[in-house]
């Protein structure tokens, strides 16, 4: 299937991109939406929040936790 180029632009399509359709036989149209991997989405939040300094080691969450990691 050939997606316009102004279609792929706004939906910001790039090779390889999985898409989900939904076609209505009523209004004879079809509708197209880009799938997005749920751990990029993750992956972006966490980029943020360790950006924005809330982010914590495993070493610092050992500590608050009074886990010892090095088995002593």
């Amino acid at each position: 299937m050939t997606i316009p180029r102004d279609v792929r632009e706004e939906l910001h399509l790039k090779p390889g991109d999985v898409l989900f359709m939904q076609s209505d036989s009523k209004t004879e149209t079809l509708q197209l939406g880009k799938a997005i991997n749920p751990f990029d989405v993750l992956a972006e939040h966490a980029k943020a929040e360790y950006a924005a300094g809330r982010a914590k080691n495993l070493r610092q969450i050992a500590e608050e936790l009074a886990i010892d990691l090095d088995g002593e």
